[in-house]
C-alpha cells in the first residue's frame, strides 16, 4: 500500500510540473532583422566574438589584443585567424607571473 501510495504521489507531482511548464503560454517567435543594415548570416557565440573583434581591429588601428593564447585563436578558438590578418604585434602574447598569482587565488 506504501508504495501505491508513493506512486500515486510521483504521478501528481509530475502532472503538476508539467502544467506549470506549459501553463507560462510564452511562445518563441524569431524576429525579422532589418535588410537594409546589411549582410546577415548566422554564427555562433565564439564566432560572433570573432567577427566582432575583427570589425573593431579593422575599424580602429589602435586596437589590440592581450593574453596568453590571444595569437593561437586562445582557449575557446575565438580569435582563431587574426594574428594573420592583423599581425604579431597586435595580437600579443604575455606570461606574466601577476595572472599565475591570480589565478591561484
Amino acid at each position: 500500500m506504501a508504495t501505491t501510495g508513493y506512486v500515486i504521489k510521483s504521478l501528481i507531482n509530475l502532472i503538476k510540473i508539467r502544467s506549470i511548464r506549459y501553463a507560462s503560454g510564452i511562445t518563441f517567435v524569431p524576429s525579422q532583422a532589418d535588410p537594409s543594415l546589411g549582410e546577415i548570416s548566422k554564427m555562433n557565440l565564439c564566432q560572433a566574438i570573432n567577427n566582432a573583434i575583427d570589425i573593431a581591429m579593422g575599424s580602429d588601428s589602435s586596437t589590440c589584443l592581450f593574453g596568453e593564447d590571444v595569437a593561437f585563436g586562445g582557449v575557446f578558438r575565438c580569435t582563431v585567424g587574426l594574428q594573420e590578418k592583423y599581425g604579431l604585434l597586435v595580437c600579443i602574447i604575455i606570461k606574466c607571473k601577476l595572472s599565475y598569482l591570480l589565478i591561484s587565488a
